[in-house]
């Protein structure tokens, strides 16, 4: 890829063919229409009653990649398969030794092996469908299903009817109006995932040539600001942060790359443009509410000379531990919204009263193992080894505010950027010479 590093020994030669080829297929931001769909739905597949439509597209993508032959393990990618299992497993051991009859925990390591399979799966597809260039591919698909979700978002802050019909659709009964969670039924893991545009943006604009794409690269940026400023307040400070961080370690590649900074101009003009035309109603629900809420410390103090915020009073509240040691080490096996009620949004402080320190130990492990494969992986694209990185980084860091590891939305993106390890060029010339 353009910014990896050469590999060394023998491979030399068929690591220089594989960074050309995957150079050019980065040139490009047309994506291909079955491989969006997958990405999408595998990412932001609603719950539509008894069907939840990101399972079953899931089951769809393996179901594609074994009947067409490509799907076939390649070595390592039985590390993180062996974690969830653990994770799954000891869940389901805590709910029958404890007897608390939830079995989230269990199930969500369930989704989270099946949603893992899938997205090696899916890099499968992408192996196939572009070869060389599959891992700039992912990036980019991610980047325009993100933008295309960015999109339902801001038509329901635009319409509140639209948002009511999406509502109703997928069970999410929330009035607040002042900032929406678009398909999903949160809102910081959505801000987080939103943000993952947000900050692929320049790595994947410093690729592209050609108007069409650049054109393309303007509204989805916008539209991945645009949804991260409606989501959540964390969500929004952390990515933006760590789009800043892409910008200084990327800053001598940019220099030379003036269609990124005329694609983030034109995306920064396409929202004043839209803010501007948006009807009064619009406008004062952004800036009398979503504004405010987002910048709450900034106008309390402005008008009290005071700084303070009652939803961060609030969350100072909810940072404890378990009373009874047996349930800080092995878990309670409750979700803390059940039958009992934790006081807590923590992720880790409910995890410790479901799982444990044991189980919540083998979920941040997972994480932990992205983090590895992440400074590994820079040695053949150090851009989307960042990607890969910080994107888990954030996640890890949410959960120290609300429920985040493992789910849905978030965790898609986390393994489809991690699979993308498994297909690099010495494991899939080990995977052939081994016969995988």
């Amino acid at each position: 890829m353009s910014e990896a590093t050469p590999v060394r020994g023998g491979a030399g030669r068929d690591s220089a063919w594989w960074r050309r080829q995957a150079a050019e297929a980065g040139t490009s931001l047309r994506p291909d229409g079955l491989l969006l769909f997958y990405t999408f739905f595998l990412i932001y597949g609603p719950k539509l009653g008894p069907i939840d439509t990101l399972s079953a597209t899931a089951v769809l993508i393996l179901a594609h990649a074994a009947f067409t032959g490509r799907l076939r393990i390649r070595p390592g990618f039985g590390t993180p398969v062996v974690l969830l299992y653990l994770v799954s497993t000891y869940a389901l051991a805590v709910v029958f030794f404890r007897g608390s009859g939830e079995v989230q925990y269990f199930m969500r390591g369930i989704r989270a092996l099946l949603n893992l399979s899938a997205a090696y799966a899916l890099c499968s597809l992408f192996r196939a469908r572009y070869g060389p260039g599959m891992a700039i591919k992912v990036v980019q698909h991610l980047f325009i299903a993100v933008a295309m979700h960015g999109s339902v978002m801001v038509m329901e802050i635009v319409s509140p009817a639209f948002r009511a019909r999406v509502y109703g659709i997928i069970g999410f009964y929330d009035t607040q109006g002042f900032r929406v969670p678009g398909l999903t039924i949160s809102y910081g893991i959505t801000a987080v995932t939103q943000g993952f545009a947000v900050i692929a943006a320049p790595i994947v604009g410093s690729r592209l040539k050609g108007a069409r794409s650049l054109l393309l690269f303007t509204f989805c940026t916008a539209l991945a600001w645009a949804s991260l400023f409606l989501a959540g307040r964390t969500g929004f400070f952390v990515m933006s942060g760590l789009f800043l961080a892409v910008l200084l370690f990327t800053a001598r590649q940019l220099v030379f790359r003036p269609r990124v900074w005329l694609g983030l101009a034109l995306a920064t003009a396409t929202i004043v443009g839209g803010i501007t035309l948006a009807p009064a109603s619009v406008r004062s629900v952004l800036f009398d509410r979503t504004w405010r809420h987002l910048f709450e410390l900034y106008y309390t103090r402005a008008e009290t000379g005071m700084v303070r915020s009652r939803s961060l009073a609030k969350l100072g509240t909810m940072y404890f531990i378990p009373e009874d040691p047996l349930t800080v080490v092995f878990g309670e096996g409750i979700t803390g919204r059940g039958d009992v009620y934790v006081p807590s949004d923590v992720g880790y402080v409910l995890s410790l009263y479901g799982i444990g320190l044991i189980g919540t130990g083998l979920v941040v492990g997972f994480y932990v193992y992205v983090l590895a494969v992440s400074w590994r992986l820079r040695r053949y694209d150090r851009q989307i080894a960042l990607l890969s990185g910080l994107f888990a980084l954030a996640v890890l860091v949410l959960n120290a505010k609300e429920q985040s590891l493992l789910t849905r939305h978030g965790f898609t993106v986390t393994s489809l950027l991690l699979c993308v390890w498994y297909f690099r060029p010495d494991a899939l010339r080990a995977g052939e010479r081994g016969g995988a």
